[in-house]
């Protein structure tokens, strides 16, 4: 992919470019570029990846239709030349660095209010996302359970099957929660801490409608891109329920919360052992992969013991 003609981004913006800089062009089919023009900074996302087309649609359709919420502003998008062209306003500022409180609660009260007024004005069905993994699971282990279970072992074998016989009652405790906007991703690089202490959220190329405890779902795993100590992890989750609980009128209680919480990483987690086995099954870096499958299964084992999961 190469970088767009100087003369076609005036042309989109309406403005004269003085300075531009690459931000990023490590897919192969999408570069993002700051732009300074004559009266404001623009960030330009263009190319012809799916991902990209996906969040224009989110912000014409969706995010451009609500002023109030915390969104860089769209300046231009579209279809140029076969070209799919995001322009947004540039916001100033930082991301949050998930080791220090004060940033989690930021960032977590943010969340919880997102998610209680989007709720108020998102159509159920505008948007919606499956989000059952157990249907792949059950069918990947059906159909492969003889290849299997010399490579995954019994114990996971088991495991994965008494998930299986879960399911119904953890997709149950997860659709019962109200339905929101969901920004498809709540790691560090998809908020802003702008010069006025204000969260911003960015990037929506996975934007769904989905229950609410789905926002938090990825809270619990060890990524370094968000709270993940025992206590960073509960004083998030704390900040999330009680956001939600001040700007929304369907009050939810911790206990039936922390458990729907629990549900949702439960099927996070069989999302993955879903593309695990799938790479096992084409002989993919199997050493490698069998070693995610381990400690995924540890880290599987640790939510189904949890009191708060077996309430």
């Amino acid at each position: 992919m190469e970088n767009l003609d100087i003369n076609q981004l005036e042309n989109l913006i309406g403005d004269k470019i003085f300075r531009r800089e690459t931000i990023d062009n490590s897919k192969l089919n999408r570069i993002i570029e700051k732009v300074e023009t004559t009266n404001r900074e623009v960030l330009i996302k263009y190319g012809i990846d799916e991902d990209l087309l996906k969040e224009i649609n989110i912000y014409e359709k969706v995010l451009n239709k609500s002023k109030a919420h915390p969104v860089p502003k769209l300046i231009v998008s579209g279809n140029f030349d076969g070209i799919n062209i995001l322009g947004l306003e540039w916001i100033e500022g930082i991301h949050p660095d998930f080791t220090k409180k004060n940033h989690i609660e930021k960032v977590f009260i943010a969340l919880g209010k997102w998610a209680a007024e989007w709720s108020n004005q998102i159509k159920s069905d505008q948007l919606y996302a499956s989000i059952n993994n157990f249907g792949d699971l059950t069918n990947l282990l059906e159909k492969n359970k003889r290849n299997l279970t010399p490579i995954l072992g019994d114990s996971l074998m088991d495991l994965l099957t008494s998930c299986i016989e879960q399911s119904e009652e953890i997709i149950n405790n997860i659709e019962k929660m109200p339905k929101t906007l969901n920004p498809g991703d709540i790691s560090l690089h998809n908020f802003i801490i702008d010069n006025n202490e204000k969260i911003i959220f960015i990037d929506f190329e996975s934007c769904t409608v989905n229950p609410m405890i789905t926002l938090v779902e990825h809270l619990g795993e060890d990524y370094g891109s968000l709270p993940n100590t025992k206590n960073n992890v509960h004083f998030a989750l704390k900040s999330y329920l009680n956001s939600w609980n001040k700007y929304s009128a369907m009050h939810i209680e911790w206990d039936d919360f922390i458990r729907c919480q629990l549900c949702a990483r439960v099927n996070y987690k069989i999302g993955y052992f879903n593309y695990w086995i799938k790479r096992i099954l084409e002989n993919k870096n199997i050493e490698e992969t069998l070693e995610w499958v381990r400690q995924g299964q540890k880290q599987l084992e640790l939510i189904l013991k949890s009191p708060d999961f077996r309430k």
